[in-house]
């Protein structure tokens, strides 16, 4: 079984001159390991094959209080949000996640 090193971002605000916040960039929450999980058959009937050519399925060992506030997640240097969450017991979340083109 091959893990992958993933990063949970959540949105980085600074405030300018004028106290307006902006957005600048991620702050990192946490770090997990994530298996990449394939769609089954049953899925990809239940879904539609638009929504499983174009998301990804990964299993991740985190607990779900430590996903509150988290936007995106970044796996092998792509960056992916966040479309579905299933937790399957305390330890493992499965996420539902589409890829960002940089």
């Amino acid at each position: 079984m091959m893990y992958k090193k993933c990063l949970l971002l959540t949105p980085k605000e600074t405030v300018d001159e004028l106290g307006n916040k902006t957005p600048n960039g991620w702050d990192v929450k946490a770090t997990c390991n994530a298996r990449f999980s394939p769609w089954t058959a049953e899925e990809i009937s239940l879904y539609g094959s638009d929504v499983t050519r174009n998301t990804s399925k990964y299993a991740l060992l985190i607990q779900r209080e430590v996903l509150r506030g988290v936007d995106l997640v970044l796996i092998d240097g792509v960056k992916y949000s966040i479309e579905m969450i299933l937790e399957l017991s305390p330890r493992w979340i499965v996420i539902h996640a589409r890829a960002h083109k940089v």
